[in-house]
């Protein structure tokens, strides 16, 4: 599989253009190194490979050349936008072949070359991809701080569309921290620049997205569909296939909720085939996730496993704590059914420790309540009693009110 990195190529096109800089006996070397070795950039089947021997080592190599050329050729040049924008970009493919700290050392890198404030459009994507680097850690403060360094410069700037990327991604660590009035306002700010602008459908559609999930979690599933047919239009019309597999993964989950089973795996297989061709790891990770539930729901248990093992294997090395959380947890329910109990203890805390580290609310909370049913069955009232309860609180604090009526009605169960 190859993907191409068309920012590059247009980088070195431009270059080549320069005469002074191509003069440069070095910058002429480095110039002819990278058009040759990355006028595309090879994946290398790795989606196709066995989880157990999934090798990145050959794309980590080829970004460690591109990272050691280009700040050769920086200091030659008249334009260095287009250089810097290549390394930017570099930054988002070491996040998505596993190799976050690399990608937070380059972006640092990128606002030490621009700390003269000569290139602010740079520099606030420096700080973006920071800002999305600590939020798929889980570090919403530090994801936070960043997003608002990257906003201020945007919005010196007038960059609109940036500017309602950004209130996206705030939307987005509103949610996950249960504050869904905010994402709400955030995700509307959204909506209303898109539509002043008519270059901004790609964050329309993200803001659709969002609003789908918060209408998820709230349980108003005829919301949460209409808008993730809407963000799906729209991908579908500027043909971002990419982003469409994690809308699909999300219509998939909507429908699971409300146990239309066959349209929830129509919508799994639509997403999981459209994320293996686009070679985004980040999305097949999530999607395998869910992907692994909906069969454990619909008792397919040992499937179930196979897709849990392999989301795993990819959330480990994108460093996604929250997935890995989501993992143990289902680890959890699939030892829970098999009545190992033991296993079942170890997974279910596993899965807590990981939410917790994370400040995720709502995945503590699901897990308290899935722990909970496991003692449950396996007759210990009492540690039932406790996690049913916590779970409770937490929905609570959430303004989860579906999910709590859930957990008042397993823990009269216990009182009867």
């Amino acid at each position: 599989m190859k993907i191409k990195l068309p920012e590059i190529q247009a980088a070195l096109d431009t270059l080549k253009n320069d005469s002074p800089a191509m003069a440069n006996p070095q910058v002429r070397t480095a110039v002819e190194q990278l058009d040759e070795m990355l006028s595309e950039f090879e994946l290398e089947g790795a989606l196709a490979a066995p989880d157990d021997t999934l090798d990145l080592q050959p794309n980590i190599s080829a970004l460690e050349q591109l990272t050691s050329l280009i700040p050769q050729i920086l200091g030659a040049v008249c334009q260095k936008e287009p250089l810097l924008m290549c390394l930017i970009r570099v930054a988002i493919m070491y996040r998505g072949v596993g190799e976050p700290e690399r990608a937070i050392h380059l972006c640092e890198q990128i606002m030490e070359l621009t700390a003269d404030g000569e290139s602010p459009y740079i520099r606030a994507e420096a700080f973006r991809q920071l800002g999305n680097l600590q939020f798929y850690q889980g570090q919403w403060s530090q994801a936070q701080t960043y997003y608002q360094q990257s906003l201020a410069l945007f919005e010196a700037n007038n960059d609109r569309g940036y500017v309602a990327s950004i209130y996206n991604s705030l939307g987005y660590i509103a949610v996950q921290q249960g504050n869904y009035d905010l994402a709400n306002k955030h995700h509307q700010q959204v909506i209303e620049i898109a539509q002043q602008n008519g270059d901004s459908q790609r964050i329309l559609a993200g803001a659709y997205n969002s609003l789908g999930i918060i209408a998820s979690v709230q349980a108003d599933w005829n919301a949460a569909i209409d808008s993730f047919e809407k963000s799906l239009t729209i991908y579908d019309e500027i043909q971002l296939p990419r982003e469409a597999a994690g809308v699909y993964m999300n219509l998939a989950m909507a429908y699971v909720d409300i146990e239309e089973w066959v349209a929830a795996g129509e919508y799994y297989a639509q997403a999981t085939a459209l994320a293996e061709k686009s070679g985004n790891l980040l999305t097949l990770s999530k999607i395998y996730i869910n992907r692994a539930e909906f069969l454990l729901n619909i008792g397919t248990i040992d499937v179930a496993q196979l897709y849990c093992d392999k989301a795993l294997v990819l959330f480990q090395k994108i460093n996604d704590n929250i997935g890995i959380a989501e993992v143990y947890k289902l680890y959890g329910r699939i030892h829970r059914h098999r009545k190992d109990w033991d296993a079942a203890v170890e997974t279910f805390a596993q899965s807590l420790q990981h939410y917790q580290s994370c400040q995720n609310p709502q995945g503590e909370a699901e897990g308290c309540y899935e722990f909970g049913l496991m003692y449950k069955d396996c007759q210990n009232p009492s540690q039932a009693h406790y996690f049913l309860k916590r779970s409770r609180l937490l929905y609570e604090y959430l303004g989860a009110t579906h999910e709590m009526k859930r957990v008042d009605a397993a823990l009269a169960t216990l009182a009867a």
